[in-house]
């Protein structure tokens, strides 16, 4: 099975989402575990997220241009953007805190990424920025170690309560009444 998706969104928050729902809608006749669709999902939103907070200064209204694309079992997300250089294979890991005082929210999103990301390529040229993505079949099948089981109201761990501050959109979009099976806590 081969299929293709392109996308082309502005710099803005708002396009993570346009972004999701064409993500998950594509993704639909693959047949994906919940599990499977939730490490896209946070994959996409994570770098997104990186690319319209930090790579631009000004709205520009198709700035970012996204490809998924389905290669036998393989999923391949590629984010193409005119913003600032950035390299986010240059990023080192982040330090994890010796204790909770030490403890900072955020910087955790590129691991996360790395960490559900078979193979990271980037490259500059022309002006743009390319990453792609890729997640091999194999590789989709892994569990990840984030489990949630319930809404941000109700966290069923101290993981969970620290991933819900590193992840405060989602929680909005729950008290906005999005139930948790759009986004997270998915059971198979």
């Amino acid at each position: 099975m081969s299929a293709r998706l392109q996308i082309f969104l502005g710099n803005e928050l708002e396009e993570i989402g346009r972004a999701r729902l064409a993500l998950l809608q594509f993704l639909a006749p693959a047949k994906l575990t919940d599990r499977q669709i939730y490490r896209l999902e946070l994959i996409l939103e994570e770098v997104l997220g990186n690319i319209i907070r930090y790579g631009f200064t000004e709205f520009s209204p198709s700035a970012i241009e996204l490809v998924v694309m389905l290669v036998g079992g393989d999923v391949v997300l590629t984010f193409e953007d005119s913003g600032k250089p950035f390299d986010p294979l240059d990023v080192p890991e982040p330090s994890r805190p010796t204790d909770i005082a030490s403890a900072k929210v955020g910087g955790w999103g590129l691991s996360l990424v790395r960490k559900f990301a078979d193979r990271l390529d980037y490259e500059r040229r022309d002006g743009r920025n390319r990453l792609e993505v890729r997640i091999g079949a194999a590789s989709l099948q892994y569990e990840p170690a984030i489990g949630f089981r319930s809404s941000c109201h109700a966290p069923t761990s101290v993981r969970h309560a620290r991933i819900r501050r590193f992840l405060p959109g989602r929680c909005k979009r729950l008290e906005a009444g999005e139930p948790s099976t759009a986004w997270l806590g998915r059971r198979q």
